[in-house]
């Protein structure tokens, strides 16, 4: 298998999408989207420490791009937005697909999947300034050229200028 799959960030108002809208085909080989998803990484301890509660609950209303092992098609992962989500008491998470699947079997949009930090590819929130932070991916995804009119607003640095790293 040569690539991977990725969902791009659907509408925060989380009402369901059309099958296969979305999703977009990418090399294992693309830098700029190895480089994001390890931006991502190294930037979601601060992020989950300001959306999750003590108890591992969701505070600041957000979503988290996991990557999942797919069951066909031309990747052999598939990284899909899940909203809401939480931490376990034994440290794995548990939250809703938030986009529709494309090569993940039975699984539809809407169900619940249990998943490690590890599998955690990007996060994304809106904050009240109307900006998107994090979206590492969709940053790449959606660069200017694209030319999307009414594409996402992102903040000009992917991690709030008042969170500490």
């Amino acid at each position: 298998m040569t690539g991977i799959t990725l969902a791009k960030l659907p509408e925060w108002h989380g009402e369901p999408e059309s099958p296969g809208n979305h999703v977009v085909a990418v090399s294992k080989a693309d830098i700029a989207m190895n480089t994001a998803i390890a931006q991502a990484k190294r930037s979601l301890p601060v992020f989950l420490a300001h959306v999750l509660d003590d108890a591992g609950v969701i505070v600041t209303p957000s979503t988290i791009k996991v990557a999942m092992p797919t069951t066909g098609g031309n990747s052999d992962i598939e990284h899909i937005w899940v909203m809401p989500f939480r931490r376990l008491p034994d440290g794995t998470f548990s939250g809703e697909l938030n986009n529709a699947p494309r090569n993940l079997g039975a699984l539809v949009f809407g169900d619940t999947i249990s998943f490690s930090q590890d599998q955690i590819s990007d996060w994304a929130l809106q904050l009240s300034d109307g900006l998107i932070y994090g979206d590492y991916t969709n940053r790449v995804m959606l660069a200017p050229s694209d030319g999307i009119p009414n594409g996402p607003k992102f903040s000009s640095q992917p991690v709030p200028e008042d969170w500490e790293e």
